[in-house]
C-alpha cells in the first residue's frame, strides 16, 4: 500500500513540476538523458561500485525544461535484479534479490560562465529492495526467508555541470536525504507458517558527497 501511495504522489508532484517547468504553451521543450558513468570509470580502473539501492545514485535519467527557462524537471531510477542456485549434497537453495529506487524533482540553474553551470533543487525518492531465499531439503521439508526494505526520502541537491559541446555535457552533484525505511524479515516453511523476525521503521539522514559522474545527451 505505501509503494502505491508513493507512486501517485510522485505522479502528482511531477504534473505540478511540468507546469512550473513549462507553463508556456507552444515553446519548444528540451530533452536530456543522462547516464551514470561512474561504474565504468571505475571498473576500467580495475574499481566496481556498490550494488545498495539505498547508497548509490541513479543509473539513467532524463530532465525536462523550456529552453526559455532554467528550471528543469529530473527524474531518475536505479534497480538491479540477481537470480542465484546452489545445489548442495543435502539441499537446493534458490535465491532472487530485486531492487530499485525513484527519484522525481525540479532544479534550477544558473550560469557561471561559459560553458559551466551550477543547479539546485530537490527530489522525492521512493527506495525498494526485496530479497528471498528458498531452502529445500531432500527430506521433504523446505523453508523461505524473505527480507524487503522500502520507504520514501527527500533530498535537497547542488551540482556542477560543463556543457562540452551543445548536446554533451558532464556533471556531478552533492545531496542531503532524509530516508524513512521499513525494515521487515520473516521465514516461512512448508505449510506456509509466517515468523516474523524484523518489523521495524528506521529514520535515516544521509549526505552524498560529489562522487557519480554522470553523462548527458540533448536529444
Amino acid at each position: 500500500m505505501v509503494r502505491y501511495v508513493m507512486i501517485n504522489c510522485l505522479c502528482i508532484v511531477a504534473f505540478m513540476s511540468f507546469g512550473q517547468v513549462d507553463s508556456i504553451p507552444q515553446k519548444k521543450l528540451k530533452v536530456e538523458v543522462l547516464f551514470n558513468v561512474t561504474d565504468a570509470l571505475g571498473r576500467g580502473a580495475g574499481n566496481s561500485g556498490s550494488n545498495s539501492v539505498l547508497e548509490d545514485p541513479i543509473v539513467i535519467g532524463a530532465k525536462f525544461l523550456s529552453q526559455y527557462k532554467a528550471k528543469a524537471l529530473r527524474f531518475g531510477m536505479n534497480f538491479n535484479i540477481i537470480n542465484g542456485t546452489d545445489l548442495s549434497s543435502g539441499f537446493i537453495r534458490t535465491s532472487t534479490n530485486q531492487f530499485y529506487s525513484l527519484s522525481l524533482g525540479v532544479e534550477r540553474r544558473q550560469e557561471l560562465q561559459n560553458n559551466l553551470m551550477y543547479y539546485y533543487g530537490a527530489d522525492l525518492q521512493y527506495y525498494n529492495d526485496a530479497s528471498k531465499t528458498n531452502v529445500d531439503f531432500f527430506n521433504g521439508s523446505s523453508e523461505s526467508l524473505s527480507v524487503v526494505r522500502n520507504g520514501p526520502g527527500i533530498a535537497a541537491l547542488l551540482g556542477f555541470r560543463w556543457n562540452i559541446t551543445p548536446r554533451f555535457a558532464l556533471s556531478t552533484e552533492a545531496s542531503l536525504a532524509l530516508q524513512v525505511i521499513n525494515n521487515y524479515r520473516y521465514l516461512t516453511d512448508i505449510n506456509g507458517f509466517k515468523d516474523v523476525l524484523e518489523d521495524k521503521l528506521e529514520t535515516r539522514l544521509r549526505p552524498v558527497m560529489p562522487g557519480a559522474l554522470f553523462l548527458t545527451f540533448e536529444l
